[in-house]
């Protein structure tokens, strides 16, 4: 006899698990994303790049790793796109004292990973 349960994997749908429903957004989300970016010459990770500098200019001393938390990136996700950013001349990218390195762009706001450039 069937198990009644309506939680038992038998009954269960794929649609019914919750971290594939949010998979399935996110795939969704990026494919509305990609022509929209594509129109402005960009790519996703220039748009996370441009969000990680709006990010810097909101805040004071931020750590690089309080960064990657806000945008939900690791820390050497969110280093690359630092380095790629400061080449670009965006950032200058200093090591604190006795902490990680800072950035700093735009503005003369400081950030800890990342000094903001006037």
């Amino acid at each position: 006899m069937k198990s009644r349960d309506p939680l038992a994997p038998a009954n269960l749908m794929l649609a019914d698990y919750l971290c594939f429903v949010v998979y399935s957004a996110n795939l969704a989300f990026g494919k509305v994303c990609k022509p929209l970016l594509e129109a402005l010459g960009r790519t996703y990770t220039q748009y996370i790049a441009l969000i990680a500098l709006i990010a810097l200019w909101e805040e004071d001393h931020q750590t690089v790793g309080g960064l990657g938390e806000k945008l939900f990136l690791e820390s050497d996700t969110l280093t690359t796109i630092l380095k790629r950013l400061e080449v670009m001349g965006y950032l200058e990218r200093q090591r604190a004292p006795k902490t990680s390195v800072r950035c700093e762009s735009g503005s003369r706001k400081t950030v800890d990973g990342c000094v903001k450039k006037p």
